[in-house]
């Protein structure tokens, strides 16, 4: 049997330091750093689908596609929908020259329409890219009776792996992503459809004509 070490020989071996956290994380990112190149970017090919395929698409889940409008048009487009009385996201205020909707979701109670931005547009599904850029307060999303979103008639891509060739992650760093893809529409177990239960009751897209893609998100 091996002897017991004096205490003395104990006391003297001092306890090992362990590193932190973000020392470790730190050392990984020192070791990495430079290891592994970055691809080239992908080419992305031309869309074959248009937005006639994405109106068949949305309006198969009660969606509206509005006509092509220019930027400049769109304040006289949407006062003919929804009067003066609609409110807009931060994007969509700025695009229009209106103050932005309340932010706390308590204050959009009762909400009837809402103006937001989208990013993208996918043909096939007819489904909208909703950034945190477009939409800051996931709130907006949620709370109006309708909600219209603002597309760039040249962000239309075919389906969803071309969409995500078109995002850039390096700029998606704590923000969020929602695609829209027609209005709230909940379903019980005994197959009774409520609309509007868990979001807006109608959805309508509008391409805005002759602008550029404003996220930088999108390639």
């Amino acid at each position: 049997m091996k002897p017991e070490p004096a205490r003395s020989e104990r006391s003297a071996v001092a306890p090992q330091r362990r590193p932190g956290r973000e020392e470790i994380m730190a050392r990984l990112r020192a070791a990495c750093r430079g290891a592994v190149a970055e691809p080239p970017p992908e080419e992305i090919p031309p869309a074959t689908l248009g937005w006639a395929d994405f109106r068949a698409a949305l309006e198969e889940a009660d969606g509206v596609v509005h006509a092509p409008v220019a930027v400049a048009g769109l304040p006289a487009a949407l006062e003919r929908m929804a009067g003066d009385g609609f409110l807009c996201a931060e994007r969509a205020a700025a695009l229009l020259g209106r103050a932005a909707a309340p932010a706390p979701p308590r204050d959009l109670e009762g909400a009837g329409w809402l103006v937001a931005t989208g990013t993208l547009a996918v043909a096939r599904t007819g489904s909208t890219l909703v950034t945190q850029e477009d939409a800051p307060v996931r709130a907006h999303l949620l709370f109006p009776e309708t909600l219209v979103l603002l597309v760039p008639e040249g962000a239309l891509v075919d389906d969803l792996p071309d969409l995500y060739r078109r995002l850039d992650p390096r700029t998606l760093a704590g923000g969020y992503l929602t695609l829209v893809s027609g209005p709230s529409r909940t379903a019980d177990i005994e197959q009774t459809l409520v609309t509007g239960a868990h979001g807006p009751r109608r959805l309508t897209v509008i391409p805005v004509s002759g602008m550029a893609d404003w996220s930088p998100i999108a390639r």
